[in-house]
């Protein structure tokens, strides 16, 4: 036996995680339908730009309307989940319960080249639904400028968080067909950004919104 044998016990510190799910066609139906109206002419949605709202640099985004009280219901389950895992709410300072609510929503038209700086949001959690992707990850990293790079980022989203050393973690998300129809729910303060793809020129459609404590 060594002199210094021991037995050794790691022990996880704690922090907040993201939630993933797949949603139906059906289920997102609604939503869909208000996208399509939308995208059948861009020119005649000027009253709901959203653009001003948005960190995005990406020429066509849009507030959704009719569809939100629909999204708000699904995703509330979602909302309800990630506290019951993280006991995320517990450093509310209000003085009784406040209902969560989903205060805004919106839908963006990405194309090929344009991005989503690193950023946060408003609230106190955010989502992201992919519901259209053009592409395929392994052609989309083939075709990208950082085909030869350690750290090839294109088409990816990228959730960014502190360490226990205060060091930049990221974590990289490959959106690509496959993730159609599913969403991330993540603590809205996390820093996330969206890079550029550059293998199609369709657009890669998603939407995003923030819940937040319903005060008066």
């Amino acid at each position: 036996m060594k002199e210094y044998e021991y037995e050794c016990f790691p022990i996880d510190l704690k922090n907040y995680g993201i939630l993933s799910a797949k949603f139906s066609d059906n289920q997102l139906a609604p939503i869909k339908s208000e996208i399509n109206e939308i995208q059948k002419n861009f020119d005649s949605q000027n009253n709901r730009k959203y653009n001003s709202k948005l960190a995005g640099n990406i020429r066509q985004e849009y507030k959704l309307i009719q569809s939100e009280k629909y999204l708000e219901k699904l995703v509330m389950p979602m909302v309800e989940l990630y506290d019951s895992q993280y006991n995320y709410f517990r450093f509310n300072q209000l003085s009784k319960i406040v209902p969560i609510m989903l205060s805004d929503s919106w839908v963006n038209f990405q194309e090929k080249y344009e991005f989503n700086p690193a950023h946060c949001h408003d609230g106190i959690l955010s989502f992201v639904i992919w519901i259209k992707v053009p592409y395929d990850m392994k052609n989309e990293i083939t075709n990208s400028p950082g085909t030869n790079s350690r750290y090839n980022t294109a088409g990816m989203f990228s959730l960014q968080y502190t360490s226990t050393l205060g060091t930049i973690i990221p974590h990289d998300v490959q959106v690509d067909k496959s993730t159609e129809n599913c969403i991330l729910l993540f603590p809205a303060k996390m820093v996330h950004c969206v890079y550029p793809f550059f293998s199609s020129d369709g657009y890669r459609i998603s939407v995003s919104g923030n819940f937040k404590f319903k005060v008066d």
